[in-house]
């Protein structure tokens, strides 16, 4: 929406429930699956060329923590699976990624000042980049 020149409020106060599983099952695997793979073609996608450039470090450093918590916690091969699965996607991806930024009335300027580009970094390695 933001490409597209509409703004957005952050409206903290509502709440949200989810009945767990609903729309992909009971497994806790699968949720995680599409939300790491969705991410990175979201990011993919519609972050303008300058600011996915930016971010690059930042998201690989996140991405990576993600990874090292499911070693730890036991979803890895979910998601290195999604890595994968996201790598499989890519041609697709920057097709839609064409079209999207074709279609957006915004600068990446102005599209980073509406964003948070800051990435929650999981350890320490994130105080070393910009």
């Amino acid at each position: 929406m933001l490409l597209l020149g509409y703004s957005g409020l952050y409206v903290p106060e509502p709440k949200a429930f989810h009945v767990r599983g609903g729309t992909v099952g009971p497994s806790e695997d699968l949720p995680r699956f599409f939300l790491v793979r969705n991410a990175l073609i979201t990011l993919l996608k519609d972050l303008p060329t300058s600011v996915l450039l930016r971010s690059l470090p930042k998201i690989a450093l996140y991405q990576w923590g993600i990874l090292v918590a499911g070693r730890r916690e036991g979803y890895a091969r979910r998601v290195l699976q999604a890595f994968a699965s996201f790598v499989r996607m890519i041609p697709g991806t920057l097709r839609k990624r064409s079209r999207t930024q074709r279609g957006r009335k915004i600068s990446p300027g102005e599209f980073a000042a509406l964003v948070r580009i800051d990435y929650p970094l999981p350890s320490r390695l994130g105080r070393l980049l910009p």
